[in-house]
């Protein structure tokens, strides 16, 4: 009785087939996020299932990353993960963006100059500071034109995260480090670390801009 991972909150989408005594990964999978997951997603966990025999009635849980994430492609992937809840009458498992990077960065990296940053729209980042700081209360929205005065105030040297190339590369004299292991052996390790609460329905975190423009900016300092 397998485990499904599921991430629509990603610039990929990403699946994991995890064994129920979270000992392995069975079956992995990922792609580029085209706002196809609609089409796409119910066939690729399908596939994921038969791949190792098994069918719908097979699985004994779902965990779903629920955000931070664009509105189309993570609203998909929580209405599967609350359905297959639905019909099968199994286990319903979630964790935010923030928490599923700060359980999957190396313990050499989790210090107090590193940051996490998190795309919040073309205009700003999610920025946590802390493994502690996984709550959407408790993490800052910066403005994109603001980012790097922000970090350096803070004296990081070491970012990680889901941010856009373009966001990436004006991170000058920061060094961006990638996740070492992949998104089912980090779900792995989650599951095998903690007690979820089980839940009858997940409700999705979509991306929110950030709260002060440069126009309001300008706005404000002319009062």
């Amino acid at each position: 009785m397998p485990i499904m991972a599921i991430s629509t909150a990603f610039r990929e989408t990403k699946i994991a087939l995890i064994s129920d005594d979270l000992s392995n990964v069975l079956n992995e999978k990922s792609w580029p996020s085209d706002n196809n997951e609609a089409e796409k997603l119910i066939p690729e966990i399908y596939d994921s299932l038969k791949s190792q025999n098994l069918d719908w009635k097979d699985l004994s849980a779902q965990i779903v990353v629920n955000g931070p994430g664009s509105f189309t492609g993570l609203r998909i992937g929580i209405v599967i993960a609350n359905t297959l809840k639905y019909l099968l009458k199994n286990s319903l498992f979630h964790i935010n963006t923030f928490d599923y990077f700060w359980s999957s960065l190396p313990e050499n990296l989790a210090n107090e100059n590193t940051a996490l940053l998190i795309y919040a729209g073309q205009g700003g980042l999610y920025l946590s500071k802390s493994k502690n700081d996984t709550d959407e209360k408790s993490v800052e929205i910066v403005p994109l034109n603001q980012i790097i005065e922000k970090l350096n105030r803070l004296k990081v040297k070491d970012v990680f995260g889901e941010i856009s190339p373009e966001q990436k590369a004006l991170l000058t004299n920061l060094k961006f480090h990638n996740l070492e292991n992949s998104f089912g052996e980090n779900m792995k390790k989650i599951l095998s670390s903690r007690t979820l609460e089980n839940e009858q329905s997940v409700v999705p975190l979509y991306i929110k801009p950030p709260a002060i423009t440069k126009a309001k900016d300008k706005i404000f300092n002319q009062q």
